[in-house]
């Protein structure tokens, strides 16, 4: 087992993100440390990170891991094998974990270490809430997803034994959601009481969030594989998963990018008021393009006419 609660140490964490990962994924690892895992704070809003992982069933990985720990002073490592179908231990084993070490922590981000983060637009966001100290569970929110009965060869396949309801209560995609401290509790208090499920995000986001009568909230800028344009990239919430693996050093490069920022607000600027006026002239219709046709007219005739006196 591997502890780094020196992470929370000191004065409030704003953000801390919880980034789920496999004992040989230290590629992964490496490169989300070379970018948005290198994002400490931003306006004065302070952000940490722990890759959590649990026992690889290899001793020479448990040592790499260890040293790994003690370069980077960001790995969470439970005491159990580490699997697809333990997400679901593992994630609730970290939740339990940061209330014990990270009770200063104002809100938590589970996500994963194949997925682009834009950190900044995340607090950007939080920050901006009415309230910061209720329960908050926030992400792309799914709703009316049934189990998976037939696809018995997907890792999805659900039996009615182990869920025998035909829909899911709506729930949050498992590449990144985000739950506030006192989300956090609430899951942590409640899931002991609801039926075990390996599907992580539909178990914390949907059974436990639901078993706590927490409501949800779609974050508008999380994405599966929609592609981001390099604007989005620049100005919103992004969170992008399985769609970067080639270029993030280049988006990540395009996020920083802050003359691309400004630009990308101007252009967002005059697509709304390109849109009031598409509007406003469908609303009044062809009476508006004869006031303007004539008000054109006449500043053409006024203009003819001052041309001829200069003349």
């Amino acid at each position: 087992m591997i502890e780094n609660p020196e992470v929370c140490s000191g004065n409030e964490t704003f953000l801390l993100m919880l980034v789920t990962s496999f004992p040989a994924n230290l590629y992964f690892r490496d490169r989300v440390r070379d970018s948005w895992g290198s994002v400490r704070e931003h306006r004065g809003y302070k952000i940490r990170i722990l890759f959590v992982l649990a026992r690889a069933g290899s001793k020479l990985f448990n040592k790499q891991l260890r040293a790994e720990s003690d370069k980077y002073k960001d790995i969470l490592q439970g005491d159990f094998h580490d699997s697809y179908m333990a997400l679901t231990n593992k994630t609730i084993w970290s939740l339990k974990w940061v209330i014990r070490h990270c009770s200063n922590v104002k809100f938590v981000l589970k996500t994963d270490d194949d997925v682009l983060n834009v950190p900044q637009r995340f607090v950007d966001h939080l920050s901006s809430l009415p309230s910061q100290d209720g329960p908050y569970v926030g992400g792309l929110c799914r709703w009316g997803t049934t189990p998976d009965r037939e696809k018995i060869r997907t890792k999805w396949y659900t039996t009615p034994d182990m869920y025998s309801s035909s829909h899911y209560p709506t729930y949050c995609n498992g590449p990144a959601y985000v739950l506030s401290m006192a989300a956090v509790r609430q899951i942590v208090d409640v899931y002991t009481n609801v039926r075990f499920l390996p599907w992580e995000d539909v178990y914390v986001t949907g059974l436990c969030r639901a078993a706590s009568r927490m409501d949800y909230t779609v974050i508008d800028g999380i994405t599966h594989k929609r592609p981001v344009s390099d604007c989005e990239l620049a100005t919103t919430i992004v969170s992008q998963h399985k769609d970067y693996k080639k270029s993030l050093e280049t988006r990540w490069a395009l996020v920083n990018d802050v003359s691309r920022a400004r630009d990308c607000e101007r252009v967002a600027l005059l697509q709304v008021i390109v849109g009031i006026i598409v509007v406003v002239l469908l609303a009044c219709g062809c009476s508006c393009v004869l006031v303007i046709r004539r008000i054109l007219t006449k500043r053409g005739q006024t203009r003819l006419s001052m041309d001829y006196k200069t003349a």
